[in-house]
């Protein structure tokens, strides 16, 4: 490193697997500049995954922070630097937007096997009739999120769903 001209070098430790923080690379990332280079020995040491990895190469690319990777002989600055870096960030475009599709396509297998998808209700279907005993005798949200055991938020949800259905004047 310091035959590349590196004058600060920045030394992390902890499991290279391991998804911990890196607070010694994440403090130098904020710290740079437009104009500055990052010179590190090789790209799997810049991120855990080849996803943060990418990620912070976008970051350093669109803040103009040149790259450059001793072992891989990489540099940003370059006309070839910037082109391949413009291919690994449409490598990761293209990643995220498959990564999409498939949690929408698990999603739709989901529902089409009629499974229910998020938090569950804190006021299910049996305890709407409870609920409407409740309104029907002028208690307010407070009084029947207390009798219900649950916050004011669910007895909101709970009541827009009788609107819903049709079993409530809105």
């Amino acid at each position: 490193m310091k035959s590349a001209g590196v004058t600060e070098i920045i030394t992390e430790t902890g499991s290279g697997k391991v998804t911990s923080p890196k607070p010694r690379r994440d403090a130098l990332l904020a710290e740079l500049e437009s104009g500055d280079t990052l010179v590190i020995w090789k790209l799997d040491r810049l991120g855990r995954s080849m996803s943060e990895t990418i990620l912070i190469l976008e970051n350093l690319n669109s803040r103009g922070i040149t790259l450059r990777i001793i072992t891989e002989g990489f540099d940003t600055s370059g006309t070839l630097g910037k082109m391949l870096a413009g291919i690994i960030a449409g490598l990761a475009e293209m990643e995220r937007e498959a990564i999409s599709e498939r949690t929408k396509a698990g999603l739709a297998a989901a529902r089409a096997d009629g499974k229910t998808l998020g938090r569950p209700q804190v006021i299910t279907d049996e305890d709407l009739p409870v609920l409407q005993d409740l309104l029907a005798s002028g208690r307010t949200n407070a009084q029947i999120a207390r009798a219900l055991r649950c916050s004011q938020s669910s007895v909101v949800r709970a009541k827009r769903r009788l609107a819903l259905d049709g079993e409530m004047a809105a």
